[in-house]
């Protein structure tokens, strides 16, 4: 993520240049094609860096919200076997009951 948002950063610095490259050479009469080629190109691969930065919050997103459903998983789990037990205990209580009344 630090990496994504480090890269975008270079390429911001980057077209930053250019433009002024740009600015100047026009000042100048330069030709300005292959600056605004490597413009151009700086610009898809901040467009890329944006998709790849926009996928990893979602696989995040994905992943905290898997982590979540588990949680509320083994919650229940750990509830349904507490139930278990409770209802085992009470028929262990009942079959015991009902042999101490069978003994009086």
């Amino acid at each position: 993520m630090q990496e994504l948002k480090e890269s975008k950063q270079k390429i911001n610095n980057q077209l930053c240049l250019l433009r002024q490259k740009l600015k100047y050479n026009s000042r100048v009469n330069k030709s300005n094609d292959l600056i605004q080629q490597q413009i151009d190109q700086l610009i898809q691969s901040r467009k890329q860096l944006q998709i790849d930065y926009d996928h990893t919050n979602l696989n995040e997103a994905q992943l905290a919200h898997k982590e979540m459903l588990h949680k509320k998983y083994l919650n229940y789990k750990q509830q349904a076997q507490l139930e278990g037990r409770r209802y085992y205990q009470l028929e262990q209580y009942y079959k015991n009951k009902d042999k101490t009344s069978i003994i009086e």
